[in-house]
């Protein structure tokens, strides 16, 4: 009864904007929270409905009206928390996200997202979603659709047809494919199908894809290259199959053409034609270094493309562009994902967040909690008049989860990065890598610990180390224990107690010597400061050790100050946590 009486809805006749733009609002029953969806385009009711069964307002309008009236309409844009669209029109993402300030994601009911500028969506902090391949059922479509065009570039097959029987045999034998190597750049559920297919007709399979292990590419049949060079050093053939990112826009550019053998073919179709740069296109063609190019091309294909297509070793086709109108349930496919992630649910099919799926696992939020702490612990203790160079970040081992996969990393890194940029209101765990690089700091993973080898047997930790622009660095590493997080490392400390990063933290380096922090612990008593807990550390070849005390109540500027002037005591700092 509940599930019925929740599709009851109020629809109010379509209504025209000052600005010009005709919205048509559907009111649920029972509301959940106000959230306010906007749908494009939308060209099926049944996203409307399971909207409108969650709770959530939605509005009908046309792309085309919105965009052309961005500059009136701009202040009603405030209130939406998503946005629905067929991903037909290529959205102007800075400008409509500078008005749609509540905005939390952007969803299409299709596999490609080349329509929206995901870095200014993920600056923004703003998910983009869509269905995939897989559940879009497109993925058997455009593996098939690889080979076709693969057997058309290889036997020339469309220069025999628009030559009309002119000319002799020999002059469209083209080569043969059997014993060739095909190289695959992202083993997706499409790279995995090209593989079957094309291993089926006797051609070698490459792939590379760092989230894909070497032993689960051979499960599938393929050898995976340990990089992006090596794959284009061996292979006869390269298709490409990852998502558009701002990692991976352009990805195939100059450089990488370089590194290819001569006369190489290169495939690209589900609209995927924004990982390669299409101005090396034409000279690799004139000069033979590319033999030939089958380009599946999105309706949103860069200007370039009409150029590079009018070479007679191009081969181009539109059947992206070309499909019917998108099934109903694929519009509700989209619904239900956009509905989970704004409740918080899961997060399937964001393809600016891939690793935001783990931040749900009860065994990855201990991490997760440490890796921001951490970051917010080094903001608080790096010199204020310190510029930040660079972050590198480090992950061993793991407790019931595997933190060293790339997905986990990608996630700790993130947290890292929000808690050392906390102080910044539009900072999240999706956009701050992003806002860091923005910054000018240099944000990387390392693989292996730096410091003390008395750390070395933590069965998990996170490392982060700051170099700032003056070269000085510091360090911190966490560990989990139990399903506590805890800092076990400080520049060059390990040997106190792990404490909990958490409450007024104080810290500063003293002279190894008896009586050193007396002075400390005085002005700290004085001032009616009361001590939880004391750690000390010292290295053997240093002339000072370190303290850290976790304190009730935070020390007033004049307090700090008085304990800076203390003979033998250096470096104080205080970190709240």
């Amino acid at each position: 009864m509940w599930h019925l009486l929740r599709r009851v809805v109020w629809t109010a006749p379509q209504r025209r904007y000052s600005s010009g733009v005709a919205i048509k609002s559907h009111k649920p029953l029972f509301s959940n929270g106000a959230k306010h969806i906007l749908c494009l385009d939308v060209g099926n009711p049944v996203c409307i409905d399971e909207f409108l069964q969650h709770g959530f307002h939605v509005d009908e309008a046309s792309s085309a009206e919105v965009i052309e009236s961005l500059a009136t309409f701009g202040p009603t844009l405030a209130k939406y928390d998503a946005l629905l669209t067929d991903g037909k029109t290529k959205l102007p993402t800075n400008e409509l996200l500078t008005h749609a300030t509540k905005l939390k994601l952007i969803g299409t009911p299709g596999s490609q997202t080349s329509h929206v500028n995901l870095l200014a969506a993920t600056s923004k902090g703003v998910m983009v979603q869509h269905i995939g391949t897989k559940l879009a059922g497109s993925a058997a479509v455009e593996a098939e659709m690889v080979l076709s065009l693969l057997i058309h570039l290889a036997r020339q097959i469309p220069q025999a047809i628009a030559s009309g029987g002119r000319g002799g045999r020999d002059q469209f034998m083209g080569k043969e494919l059997q014993g060739k190597s095909i190289g695959i750049v992202g083993l997706n559920e499409t790279g995995q199908r090209v593989g079957e297919l094309a291993s089926s007709m006797g051609l070698q399979v490459l792939a590379f894809d760092p989230n894909v292990s070497a032993e689960k590419a051979a499960g599938v049949g393929v050898t995976k290259c340990n990089s992006l060079r090596e794959l284009y050093s061996l292979a006869d053939v390269l298709t490409f199959h990852v998502p558009l990112t701002s990692l991976t826009r352009k990805m195939f550019d100059a450089a990488a053409l370089e590194q290819c053998k001569p006369g190489v073919s290169i495939l690209s179709v589900g609209g995927a034609e924004g990982v390669i740069d299409e101005s090396i296109l034409l000279s690799g063609l004139e000069s033979g270094q590319i033999a030939g190019l089958a380009v599946d091309l999105s309706p949103n294909a860069a200007d370039g493309w009409t150029t590079v297509t009018k070479h007679p070793n191009v081969l181009p086709v539109t059947a992206g562009s070309t499909k019917e109108n998108v099934p109903a349930r694929l519009y509700k496919m989209i619904a239900e994902k956009m509905c989970a992630a704004l409740e918080g649910r899961a997060y399937e099919g964001v393809v600016n967040g891939v690793f935001l799926p783990l931040t749900l696992l009860p065994e990855m939020k201990p991490f997760l909690a440490l890796s921001e702490s951490l970051g917010r612990f080094l903001a608080q203790i790096v010199p204020a008049h310190e510029s930040i160079g660079h972050v590198s970040i480090t992950t061993k081992g793991g407790r019931d989860i595997d933190i060293t996969s790339p997905k986990a990393r990608s996630a700790l890194q993130n947290a890292v990065m929000k808690g050392l940029l906390g102080g910044r209101h539009d900072v999240s765990l999706l956009n701050s890598t992003v806002i860091g690089l923005g910054r000018g700091i240099d944000v990387r993973l390392n693989d292996e610990l730096v410091g003390d080898q008395d750390i070395q047997h933590l069965n998990n930790a996170v490392q982060v180390q700051v170099e700032l622009q003056s070269g000085s660095r510091c360090i911190v590493m966490g560990s989990v224990f139990g399903e506590e997080p805890r800092i076990v490392q400080v520049d060059e400390y390990s040997d106190f107690p792990a404490f909990k990063p958490e409450g007024t933290m104080l810290f500063f380096n003293n002279e190894d010597r008896p009586g050193a922090i007396r002075g400390v612990l005085d002005q700290l008593a004085k001032s009616h400061i009361n001590i939880a807990s004391l750690g000390l550390a010292r290295q053997p070849d240093k002339p000072q050790a370190m303290g850290m005390l976790s304190l009730d109540s935070d020390p007033s500027d004049e307090i700090l100050q008085r304990l800076r002037e203390l003979s033998g005591i250096t470096n104080v700092r205080v970190a709240r946590l």
